[in-house]
């Protein structure tokens, strides 16, 4: 399987908010500058999540042109953005 085929986890950020969803990965866009429906607190993804999310679909998509059948092993990984908001990665 496809790496853009496989699901991701979005959450709000509030404290004590919990909201979280599996989503396509090709579906994380959709929730660019949306309030949390549960809190309405947090914008979901901000402008810094979907840079992240742009500079890791690249990767997909590069890797994709790389093995185009997906036969060459895959790895999982979990990236947690709100981390690299807050200035840990620039």
């Amino acid at each position: 399987m496809k790496a853009e085929d496989k699901k991701a986890k979005i959450k709000c950020d509030a404290i004590g908010c919990s909201f979280q969803l599996d989503v396509e990965w090709k579906g994380i866009p959709l929730w660019h500058n949306k309030k949390c429906p549960v809190c309405g607190e947090c914008v979901i993804l901000n402008d810094e999540d979907m840079a992240i999310w742009r500079g890791i679909n690249a990767q997909v998509l590069m890797d994709n042109a790389v093995d185009p059948d997906g036969l060459l092993p895959r790895v999982s990984i979990t990236i947690d953005t709100a981390g690299l908001r807050k200035g840990m990665v620039k």
